[in-house]
């Protein structure tokens, strides 16, 4: 179980559904309050306990602002945490003929095609954690998840084989 609840660092209510503009407000407002310059001519553990709160600050802020981490965090802080999920079946061939249709792509035309299908399945995962979440059925966010984070790689290497292609 995560020992901080990013959450309340930011004084949030735990939820998936965030208003990042209203994060972004809030996060830099905590960087000016724990920023280390601002604590010149303090103690060394006042700067010390500064330092430790801004990294704090900006871990809990890269976490939340990605959907991502924020729901693998959310799902931490239930006791459920990811290197111990094992995906089913299902997703792994998902996965599999995903990546079959990626090395099989040869040009950024195809490759531009199967991340477009790729960011609407991303898109439709979110939503359905929005309902998840809303509902509290901590198994479906787990296997939700679990399927996000197979996508989300799957994009990372999408853009690096365009970039290999766009490089020739």
């Amino acid at each position: 179980m995560s020992s901080i609840n990013y959450f309340s660092i930011f004084n949030l209510d735990v939820g998936f559904d965030l208003n990042l503009s209203e994060l972004e407000k809030i996060y830099f407002a905590k960087q000016r309050e724990f920023h280390p310059d601002r604590l010149i001519g303090k103690s060394p553990s006042e700067r010390a306990a500064a330092i430790s709160q801004s990294m704090s600050v900006n871990s809990a802020y890269e976490t939340l602002k990605s959907p991502l981490k924020r729901i693998w965090h959310i799902l931490n802080l239930e006791g459920i945490e990811q290197d111990k999920v094992k995906p089913d079946n299902k997703i792994l061939i998902e996965i599999m003929d995903i990546r079959e249709q990626l090395a099989d792509a040869g040009d950024i035309a195809e490759l531009e095609k199967i991340s477009a299908k790729n960011k609407i399945a991303i898109a439709q995962i979110i939503g359905d954690i929005l309902l998840g979440f809303a509902a509290k059925d901590f198994n479906l966010l787990t296997k939700l998840a679990t399927r996000f984070s197979y996508l989300a790689k799957i994009e990372e290497e999408i853009i690096a084989k365009i970039r290999i292609i766009s490089a020739r």
